[in-house]
């Protein structure tokens, strides 16, 4: 009986240990095979509260397809009365976003459609708890800074959110790259992150883009990810 008693535990041991590797083993394969759209890109390139210059932008779109995005927080004031005033994580995006995965609204609409600029006015896309917080609907307007937006969608999916979701002190609006141009709030000073993003040529490594990177701008200071680290 104590014999078989071991065996038994022997087999649930072993049993036990091969269904934890194989469970890892696929969370590692599944991160693998979505780093690009967690990442946003083959190379993510960050800057803190200064945008890269002309110079260092033109070498990075000589990397391949590019695409920038600025996140920061940001007051939200809604222009009708019994609207709250609220904080929210901006993100302000250029059309070529994302360069992978696909961000997806609770309608299916486009982004590029919902947050085009239409009599004068840019559109903004929120998350649900922006809308709730602020007690707005869709179609409602509000005021970044000094741009005015009207809220055309609902955000389902956006496909890096979580490299930033713990980082985030409020919903997300996100909203035109012009939109916040014309907003007042790229100032020096400002507590704004410059998002850089490549998708590199098939079969270019990013771990080459990333030294020839770093051996261009040694002193650039930003941050550069690769695959790897997603």
């Amino acid at each position: 009986g104590g014999f078989r008693l071991f065996i038994a535990c022997l087999a649930l041991g072993v049993a036990a240990i091969a269904a934890i590797l194989s469970f890892s083993r696929a969370i590692e394969e599944g991160l693998r095979a979505d780093a690009r759209e967690i990442l946003g890109g083959d190379v993510a390139v960050s800057l803190l509260y200064r945008e890269a210059s002309p110079e260092q932008m033109a070498f990075l779109r000589e990397q391949g397809q590019f695409v920038r995005w600025i996140d920061s927080r940001a007051m939200a004031r809604p222009l009708k009365p019994d609207g709250r005033t609220t904080l929210v994580q901006l993100k302000a995006v250029e059309s070529a976003y994302p360069l992978y995965g696909k961000l997806e609204l609770t309608d299916g609409g486009s982004l590029a459609d919902a947050l085009t600029k239409r009599d004068g006015v840019w559109g903004a896309v929120v998350e649900e708890a922006a809308l709730r917080r602020m007690n707005l609907e869709i179609g409602d307007r509000l005021r970044v800074g000094e741009v005015t937006l009207e809220v055309r969608g609902l955000i389902a999916r956006e496909p890096d959110r979580g490299l930033n979701a713990f980082a985030s002190l409020g919903p997300r609006l996100m909203t035109s790259f012009e939109a916040v141009m014309e907003s007042g709030l790229i100032q020096p000073g400002s507590l704004l992150n410059w998002e850089y993003r490549l998708r590199l040529a098939p079969g270019a490594s990013d771990i080459a883009t990333i030294s020839a990177l770093q051996n261009r701008y040694p002193d650039a200071g930003w941050r550069v990810r690769g695959l790897a680290d997603a």
